[in-house]
Protein backbone atom coordinates (compact mmCIF):
# COMPACT_ATOMS: atom_id res chain seq x y z
CA UNK A 1 0.00 0.00 0.00
CA UNK A 2 2.84 2.36 0.81
CA UNK A 3 4.62 1.90 -2.50
CA UNK A 4 2.43 1.15 -5.47
CA UNK A 5 4.05 -0.67 -8.41
CA UNK A 6 7.28 -1.12 -6.46
CA UNK A 7 9.43 -4.17 -5.93
CA UNK A 8 8.77 -6.13 -2.71
CA UNK A 9 12.23 -5.20 -1.42
CA UNK A 10 11.65 -1.50 -1.98
CA UNK A 11 8.21 -1.70 -0.38
CA UNK A 12 9.63 -3.43 2.68
CA UNK A 13 12.40 -0.83 2.93
CA UNK A 14 9.88 2.01 2.79
CA UNK A 15 7.73 0.30 5.42
CA UNK A 16 10.77 -0.12 7.68
CA UNK A 17 11.72 3.54 7.26
CA UNK A 18 8.14 4.61 8.02
CA UNK A 19 8.03 2.39 11.12
CA UNK A 20 11.35 3.68 12.46
CA UNK A 21 10.36 7.28 11.74
CA UNK A 22 7.07 6.74 13.58
CA UNK A 23 8.76 5.37 16.69
CA UNK A 24 11.32 8.18 16.60
CA UNK A 25 8.54 10.76 16.38
CA UNK A 26 6.68 9.16 19.28
CA UNK A 27 9.85 9.04 21.41
CA UNK A 28 10.63 12.71 20.73
CA UNK A 29 7.04 13.63 21.55
CA UNK A 30 7.19 11.66 24.80
CA UNK A 31 10.52 13.19 25.82
CA UNK A 32 9.67 16.79 24.95
CA UNK A 33 6.11 17.08 26.24
CA UNK A 34 4.12 16.44 29.39
CA UNK A 35 0.79 14.65 29.66
CA UNK A 36 -1.99 17.19 29.99
CA UNK A 37 -4.87 14.93 31.01
CA UNK A 38 -5.21 12.97 34.22
CA UNK A 39 -5.13 9.43 32.84
CA UNK A 40 -7.42 7.98 35.50
CA UNK A 41 -10.04 10.67 34.97
CA UNK A 42 -9.90 10.35 31.18
CA UNK A 43 -10.12 6.55 31.10
CA UNK A 44 -12.86 6.74 33.74
CA UNK A 45 -14.84 9.17 31.52
CA UNK A 46 -14.62 11.92 34.15
CA UNK A 47 -12.22 14.43 32.55
CA UNK A 48 -13.28 17.99 31.83
CA UNK A 49 -15.13 18.93 28.69
CA UNK A 50 -14.23 19.17 25.82
CA UNK A 51 -11.47 16.64 26.46
CA UNK A 52 -13.83 13.86 27.52
CA UNK A 53 -15.84 14.29 24.33
CA UNK A 54 -12.75 12.88 22.59
CA UNK A 55 -13.23 9.51 24.24
CA UNK A 56 -12.12 7.04 21.56
CA UNK A 57 -8.62 6.56 22.98
CA UNK A 58 -9.84 6.14 26.58
CA UNK A 59 -10.38 2.35 26.44
CA UNK A 60 -7.23 1.90 24.34
CA UNK A 61 -5.20 3.87 26.86
CA UNK A 62 -6.71 1.96 29.76
CA UNK A 63 -5.89 -1.39 28.14
CA UNK A 64 -2.29 -0.37 27.40
CA UNK A 65 -1.77 0.93 30.92
CA UNK A 66 -2.73 -2.46 32.31
CA UNK A 67 -0.19 -4.13 30.00
CA UNK A 68 2.67 -2.06 31.42
CA UNK A 69 3.87 -4.57 34.07
CA UNK A 70 4.22 -7.25 31.39
CA UNK A 71 6.09 -4.93 29.03
CA UNK A 72 8.43 -3.76 31.79
CA UNK A 73 9.29 -7.32 32.75
CA UNK A 74 10.21 -8.28 29.18
CA UNK A 75 12.59 -5.47 28.31
CA UNK A 76 15.46 -3.43 29.71
CA UNK A 77 14.89 -0.54 32.04
CA UNK A 78 12.89 2.18 30.36
CA UNK A 79 14.08 5.81 30.19
CA UNK A 80 12.63 8.24 32.70
CA UNK A 81 10.20 9.78 30.22
CA UNK A 82 8.62 6.34 29.70
CA UNK A 83 8.75 5.11 33.27
CA UNK A 84 5.06 5.55 34.04
CA UNK A 85 2.50 3.18 32.52
CA UNK A 86 0.54 6.00 30.87
CA UNK A 87 3.72 7.47 29.31
CA UNK A 88 4.54 4.18 27.62
CA UNK A 89 0.91 3.79 26.53
CA UNK A 90 1.04 7.22 24.87
CA UNK A 91 4.20 6.14 23.03
CA UNK A 92 2.46 3.05 21.62
CA UNK A 93 -0.63 5.03 20.56
CA UNK A 94 1.38 7.82 18.94
CA UNK A 95 3.83 5.55 17.12
CA UNK A 96 1.04 3.34 15.78
CA UNK A 97 -1.09 6.31 14.72
CA UNK A 98 1.82 8.09 13.02
CA UNK A 99 2.67 4.93 11.10
CA UNK A 100 -0.97 4.58 10.03
CA UNK A 101 -0.96 8.23 8.94
CA UNK A 102 2.08 7.66 6.72
CA UNK A 103 0.48 4.56 5.20
CA UNK A 104 -2.62 6.57 4.28
CA UNK A 105 -0.70 9.64 3.10
CA UNK A 106 1.45 7.75 0.59
CA UNK A 107 -1.38 6.66 -1.76
CA UNK A 108 -3.47 9.75 -0.97
CA UNK A 109 -0.72 12.14 -2.08
CA UNK A 110 -0.35 10.25 -5.34
CA UNK A 111 -4.08 10.65 -6.03
CA UNK A 112 -4.16 14.31 -5.02
CA UNK A 113 -1.17 15.14 -7.21
CA UNK A 114 -2.38 13.16 -10.25
CA UNK A 115 0.29 10.48 -10.08
CA UNK A 116 3.23 12.87 -9.56
CA UNK A 117 5.74 10.85 -7.52
CA UNK A 118 7.93 13.86 -6.74
CA UNK A 119 5.01 15.73 -5.21
CA UNK A 120 4.08 12.63 -3.24
CA UNK A 121 7.58 12.55 -1.73
CA UNK A 122 7.48 16.29 -0.98
CA UNK A 123 4.05 15.99 0.64
CA UNK A 124 5.32 13.19 2.87
CA UNK A 125 8.44 15.15 3.83
CA UNK A 126 6.33 18.22 4.62
CA UNK A 127 3.93 16.14 6.70
CA UNK A 128 6.74 14.73 8.84
CA UNK A 129 8.44 18.13 9.23
CA UNK A 130 5.21 19.89 10.18
CA UNK A 131 4.32 17.14 12.66
CA UNK A 132 7.63 17.64 14.47
CA UNK A 133 7.17 21.42 14.35
CA UNK A 134 3.59 21.45 15.66
CA UNK A 135 3.86 18.70 18.25
CA UNK A 136 7.49 18.29 19.35
CA UNK A 137 9.07 21.74 19.03
CA UNK A 138 6.66 24.04 20.85
CA UNK A 139 8.64 26.10 23.43
CA UNK A 140 5.48 27.23 25.22
CA UNK A 141 2.58 24.91 26.03
CA UNK A 142 4.28 21.59 25.28
CA UNK A 143 1.51 19.14 26.07
CA UNK A 144 0.60 15.73 24.70
CA UNK A 145 -2.94 14.37 24.46
CA UNK A 146 -3.86 10.82 23.46
CA UNK A 147 -6.09 11.75 20.52
CA UNK A 148 -3.83 14.20 18.67
CA UNK A 149 -1.81 11.82 16.48
CA UNK A 150 -4.74 9.41 15.88
CA UNK A 151 -6.61 12.47 14.55
CA UNK A 152 -3.96 12.83 11.82
CA UNK A 153 -4.38 9.19 10.82
CA UNK A 154 -8.17 9.45 10.73
CA UNK A 155 -8.06 12.62 8.63
CA UNK A 156 -5.72 11.12 6.04
CA UNK A 157 -7.68 7.86 5.91
CA UNK A 158 -10.96 9.74 5.45
CA UNK A 159 -9.49 11.88 2.66
CA UNK A 160 -8.13 8.76 0.97
CA UNK A 161 -11.49 6.97 1.16
CA UNK A 162 -13.14 10.01 -0.39
CA UNK A 163 -10.64 10.13 -3.23
CA UNK A 164 -11.28 6.43 -3.86
CA UNK A 165 -15.04 7.00 -3.82
CA UNK A 166 -15.60 4.50 -1.00
CA UNK A 167 -18.44 6.38 0.65
CA UNK A 168 -19.73 3.60 2.91
CA UNK A 169 -16.27 3.09 4.42
CA UNK A 170 -15.87 6.86 4.68
CA UNK A 171 -19.06 7.22 6.72
CA UNK A 172 -17.97 4.43 9.07
CA UNK A 173 -14.48 5.86 9.58
CA UNK A 174 -15.87 9.36 9.96
CA UNK A 175 -18.27 8.29 12.71
CA UNK A 176 -15.47 6.61 14.64
CA UNK A 177 -13.13 9.56 14.06
CA UNK A 178 -15.73 11.98 15.46
CA UNK A 179 -15.41 10.14 18.78
CA UNK A 180 -11.68 10.84 18.65
CA UNK A 181 -11.67 14.58 17.87
CA UNK A 182 -14.30 16.92 16.51
CA UNK A 183 -11.94 18.49 13.97
CA UNK A 184 -12.63 15.58 11.61
CA UNK A 185 -15.40 17.98 10.53
CA UNK A 186 -12.79 19.55 8.23
CA UNK A 187 -13.13 16.51 5.94
CA UNK A 188 -16.74 17.21 4.82
CA UNK A 189 -15.79 20.89 4.58
CA UNK A 190 -13.03 19.90 2.13
CA UNK A 191 -15.44 17.70 0.18
CA UNK A 192 -18.01 20.50 -0.06
CA UNK A 193 -15.40 23.03 -1.18
CA UNK A 194 -14.12 20.64 -3.83
CA UNK A 195 -17.65 20.06 -5.08
CA UNK A 196 -18.31 23.80 -5.39
CA UNK A 197 -15.08 24.67 -7.19
CA UNK A 198 -15.07 24.78 -11.00
CA UNK A 199 -15.02 21.23 -12.31
CA UNK A 200 -16.24 19.81 -9.01
CA UNK A 201 -18.88 17.14 -8.64
CA UNK A 202 -21.96 18.87 -7.21
CA UNK A 203 -23.46 15.50 -6.27
CA UNK A 204 -20.81 15.16 -3.56
CA UNK A 205 -22.49 17.99 -1.65
CA UNK A 206 -25.07 15.46 -0.50
CA UNK A 207 -22.32 13.23 0.87
CA UNK A 208 -20.70 16.16 2.66
CA UNK A 209 -24.07 17.11 4.16
CA UNK A 210 -24.60 13.52 5.30
CA UNK A 211 -21.23 13.49 7.03
CA UNK A 212 -22.09 16.78 8.68
CA UNK A 213 -25.37 15.31 9.95
CA UNK A 214 -23.50 12.32 11.43
CA UNK A 215 -21.09 14.72 13.13
CA UNK A 216 -23.93 16.78 14.63
CA UNK A 217 -25.76 13.68 15.88
CA UNK A 218 -22.67 12.26 17.59
CA UNK A 219 -21.76 15.63 19.12
CA UNK A 220 -25.31 16.00 20.46
CA UNK A 221 -25.16 12.57 22.11
CA UNK A 222 -21.76 13.36 23.65
CA UNK A 223 -23.00 16.72 24.92
CA UNK A 224 -25.93 15.03 26.66
CA UNK A 225 -23.81 12.18 28.02
CA UNK A 226 -21.18 14.46 29.61
CA UNK A 227 -23.34 17.48 30.45
CA UNK A 228 -22.57 17.11 34.15
CA UNK A 229 -18.80 17.34 33.81
CA UNK A 230 -16.87 20.56 34.50
CA UNK A 231 -15.80 22.39 31.38
CA UNK A 232 -12.97 24.40 29.89
CA UNK A 233 -14.93 25.14 26.73
CA UNK A 234 -15.07 28.69 25.46
CA UNK A 235 -13.82 31.14 22.88
CA UNK A 236 -10.12 31.98 22.79
CA UNK A 237 -10.35 34.76 20.23
CA UNK A 238 -9.54 37.63 22.61
CA UNK A 239 -6.69 35.65 24.17
CA UNK A 240 -5.17 34.84 20.79
CA UNK A 241 -5.42 38.41 19.54
CA UNK A 242 -3.67 39.57 22.70
CA UNK A 243 -0.90 37.00 22.20
CA UNK A 244 -0.26 38.32 18.70
CA UNK A 245 0.59 41.70 20.23
CA UNK A 246 3.30 40.27 22.50
CA UNK A 247 6.70 40.37 20.73
CA UNK A 248 8.18 37.78 23.10
CA UNK A 249 5.65 35.26 21.78
CA UNK A 250 6.47 35.82 18.13
CA UNK A 251 9.39 33.33 17.94
CA UNK A 252 7.07 30.60 19.23
CA UNK A 253 3.99 31.36 17.14
CA UNK A 254 5.32 32.92 13.93
CA UNK A 255 5.10 29.58 12.14
CA UNK A 256 1.29 29.63 12.19
CA UNK A 257 0.72 32.99 10.44
CA UNK A 258 3.59 32.18 8.07
CA UNK A 259 2.02 28.87 7.09
CA UNK A 260 -1.39 30.43 6.61
CA UNK A 261 0.07 33.20 4.46
CA UNK A 262 1.65 30.54 2.26
CA UNK A 263 -1.61 28.59 2.24
CA UNK A 264 -3.53 31.68 1.15
CA UNK A 265 -1.10 32.04 -1.73
CA UNK A 266 -1.63 28.35 -2.57
CA UNK A 267 -5.40 28.88 -2.58
CA UNK A 268 -5.09 31.87 -4.88
CA UNK A 269 -3.14 29.75 -7.36
CA UNK A 270 -6.37 27.81 -7.99
CA UNK A 271 -4.47 24.62 -8.76
CA UNK A 272 -5.46 21.02 -8.03
CA UNK A 273 -4.99 21.52 -4.26
CA UNK A 274 -7.20 24.61 -3.97
CA UNK A 275 -9.87 22.71 -2.02
CA UNK A 276 -7.30 21.56 0.55
CA UNK A 277 -5.78 25.04 0.86
CA UNK A 278 -9.19 26.63 1.42
CA UNK A 279 -10.03 23.95 4.00
CA UNK A 280 -6.80 24.71 5.88
CA UNK A 281 -7.65 28.42 5.90
CA UNK A 282 -11.23 27.87 7.10
CA UNK A 283 -10.13 25.29 9.65
CA UNK A 284 -7.37 27.58 10.87
CA UNK A 285 -9.86 30.42 11.37
CA UNK A 286 -12.18 28.10 13.30
CA UNK A 287 -9.37 26.86 15.53
CA UNK A 288 -8.11 30.42 16.09
CA UNK A 289 -11.46 31.17 17.71
CA UNK A 290 -11.50 28.20 20.11
CA UNK A 291 -7.90 26.97 20.58
CA UNK A 292 -4.93 28.64 22.23
CA UNK A 293 -2.54 30.05 19.66
CA UNK A 294 0.45 29.34 21.88
CA UNK A 295 -0.43 25.64 21.92
CA UNK A 296 0.48 24.71 18.36
CA UNK A 297 -0.55 21.08 18.81
CA UNK A 298 -4.16 22.27 18.86
CA UNK A 299 -3.73 23.21 15.18
CA UNK A 300 -2.19 19.86 14.28
CA UNK A 301 -5.30 18.60 12.52
CA UNK A 302 -4.45 21.00 9.69
CA UNK A 303 -1.13 19.30 8.92
CA UNK A 304 -2.52 16.89 6.26
CA UNK A 305 -4.11 19.75 4.34
CA UNK A 306 -1.03 21.97 4.67
CA UNK A 307 1.39 19.25 3.56
CA UNK A 308 -0.63 18.40 0.46
CA UNK A 309 -1.38 21.96 -0.67
CA UNK A 310 2.08 23.42 -0.01
CA UNK A 311 4.03 20.66 -1.78
CA UNK A 312 3.56 22.17 -5.29
CA UNK A 313 4.76 25.57 -4.04
CA UNK A 314 7.77 23.95 -2.39
CA UNK A 315 8.72 22.18 -5.59
CA UNK A 316 8.32 25.38 -7.60
CA UNK A 317 10.53 27.19 -5.10
CA UNK A 318 13.17 24.48 -5.21
CA UNK A 319 13.21 24.29 -9.00
CA UNK A 320 13.12 28.07 -9.38
CA UNK A 321 15.97 28.45 -6.93
CA UNK A 322 18.32 26.12 -8.79
CA UNK A 323 21.04 27.80 -10.84
CA UNK A 324 20.55 27.67 -14.58
CA UNK A 325 23.06 25.58 -16.58
CA UNK A 326 25.94 27.61 -17.84
CA UNK A 327 25.45 28.71 -21.42
CA UNK A 328 28.28 28.00 -23.87
CA UNK A 329 30.03 31.05 -25.27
Amino acid sequence: MIASRSSPARSLLLLLIAALASVHFAMMLAKGTSLFLDTGAYTGFAAKRPFQYRLLMAPVLDWLVHLHPLVSSLGPRLPAYLARPDQLAYLVINATAFFAALLALWPLALRVHDGDHALRALSTALFVALAYLFFCLNPNLAFSLPYDIPALAFTLLALLLHRKGWWAALFAVFAVATLNRETILFVPIAIAIGALLPGGNRRELAGAAGLGAVWLAIKAVLALRFAGLPTEEGLRLAYNLAELLKPWQWPAIFVLPLLFALTLRAALRRDHTCDLALTALIGGAMLFAVAQLTETRAFGELIPYLALCLAPMLRQGLVGGLPSPAQPH
